[in-house]
């Protein structure tokens, strides 16, 4: 699973200039306006949009409307709808510091990385102390990781110089956090965080970010109790149970644990990264039918996921609900062909069931995909033993033995090939290696190594 982007902040709050609105509506725009930020700040998106919206239809030639519009779109993921409302807005006024950071924004949710980091330098150009751009900047910088030299010191200098002008600024001490988590710094990112908190002790993103620190700190039960404490301010964050979920299920408190996920499944939650994240949880806490119900959620909203397509599979696979793992295994191999875990445990199935026409085709495509798949050459030459072709069995075990050479399992199969085939010098050399290897690995166990590890033809059950 890929890690989520880093969050950012658009600018809404900025309140239009009386004298810029036409007669009458100037007011009625203003009130909304304020309505629009009260409902922003409390997390409220979609209750802002609407205010923010009827706000914009008075005054459409306001930049500062069109930039808190755009703001709104940003939270609720309307991307296309805010770059049209900003971009339009942007050709009209061109200087609105605000409506450049928004810009920014929607570019990085779109991950266009350099469009972003110019829209946040311009409005530092056209508002030096606009504190957004700086937060938003030195997140940018570090979202670019290793693609961008200097991203580390760039983005703290970004994040210290909104501090140096906001030090009383929650949200500058938790980008500072934000930063500093990135940069895997989580000892100073605690102290920022613990800033940002004694400035706002109910900041909710501070809360959440603090209580994630302190998991990863290892200092579990401390985390337990910010989580629980951030819970009893708002019981409906989806993020808050699922993380609570997982470090009580790293304590043992399996029971717990589950309350939690349980919890979070039940909730509104659209978050994608958040879904599956939720999803592989429940998978841990042995939830299989509640893993399902998320990722037919995450399905629904990207059909192309194949990952989440495969991890379905998986999940009736264990459930021996062979038919619907087909169906999900299919599904994830013809979205990418070249993922070969989806393709081998489509192929392990038709196996498993006797349908050995049909695992072989499969394999073809999985070792097609992967030639160095060692359970694709292993399974396939089971196959063709299935059926009566020792030769060419024979043939793709010499396969999977070039890739981990010091296989038993191997050895030993090739040896009984070799000997059904009445191929004496190809048994003799096996048996020789076999020997040889199981001599080399009673002197290991002697030293006390026990890495190695032969391995066998199963589901694959990892997840990605």
């Amino acid at each position: 699973m890929k890690e989520k982007s880093p969050p950012r902040r658009p600018a809404a709050g900025h309140r239009p200039d009386a004298s810029t609105a036409g007669p009458g509506s100037s007011q009625e725009a203003l009130h909304l306006t304020n309505l629009g930020v009260e409902l922003f700040n409390k997390g409220q998106h979609q209750k802002a949009f609407d205010a923010f919206q009827k706000a914009y239809q008075m005054a459409p030639e306001v930049s500062t409307l069109s930039s808190n519009l755009g703001a709104a779109l940003i939270s609720l993921k309307k991307l296309e709808e805010a770059l049209t409302v900003l971009r339009r807005a942007h050709e009209q006024s061109g200087t609105d510091a605000a409506l450049l950071v928004n810009l920014g924004v929607t570019y990085g949710e779109k991950g266009e990385k350099d469009r972003e980091i110019i829209q946040y330098q311009a409005a530092i150009n056209e508002d030096p102390k606009l504190k957004e751009a700086y937060l938003n900047l030195g997140v940018a910088y570090m979202d670019q990781g290793q693609a961008e030299k200097g991203a580390q010191a760039k983005a703290n200098a970004s994040v210290a110089r909104a501090i140096e002008l906001y030090p009383k600024s929650s949200e500058a001490h938790l980008a500072m956090g934000l930063v500093l988590e990135l940069q895997k710094d989580f000892p100073q990112a605690l102290v920022a965080l613990d800033r940002a908190l004694e400035l706002s002790s109910r900041s909710q993103a501070v809360m959440l970010h603090r209580a994630d620190v302190l998991a990863v700190l290892g200092r579990r039960q401390e985390a337990i109790k910010a989580y629980q404490d951030l819970l009893n301010h708002n019981r409906e964050l989806p993020q808050a149970h699922i993380s609570l979920s997982e470090v009580l299920l790293a304590e043992g408190r399996a029971d717990e644990a589950r309350e939690s996920a349980v919890r979070a499944v039940e909730m509104e939650l659209s978050d994608l990264f958040l879904l599956r994240k939720l999803g592989k949880l429940l998978i841990d806490l042995n939830l299989g039918h509640r893993a399902l119900e998320v990722f037919d959620r995450v399905l629904t909203r990207d059909p192309k996921d194949h990952e989440t397509a495969h991890a379905m599979g998986q999940i009736y696979s264990r459930q021996r609900e062979y038919d619907k793992a087909v169906d999900c295994f299919e599904k994830a191999f013809r979205i990418d062909p070249r993922y070969s875990k989806a393709s081998y445990n489509l192929a392990m199935i038709h196996y498993t069931r006797g349908h050995y026409d049909l695992a072989r085709k499969v394999l073809d495509l999985t070792l097609k995909a992967d030639a160095k798949h060692l359970k694709a050459w292993n399974l396939l030459a089971k196959t063709w033993l299935k059926q009566g072709q020792p030769k060419l069995a024979l043939e793709a075990w010499e396969q999977a033995l070039a890739i981990r050479p010091n296989s038993s399992s191997l050895l030993k199969s090739l040896i009984k090939v070799s000997a059904e085939l009445d191929d004496k010098p190809r048994m003799t050399k096996y048996y020789t290696q076999a020997k040889a290897l199981k001599a080399e690995r009673e002197k290991e166990r002697t030293a006390g190594d026990t890495t190695f590890a032969d391995e066998d033809d199963e589901i694959d059950q990892s997840t990605t």
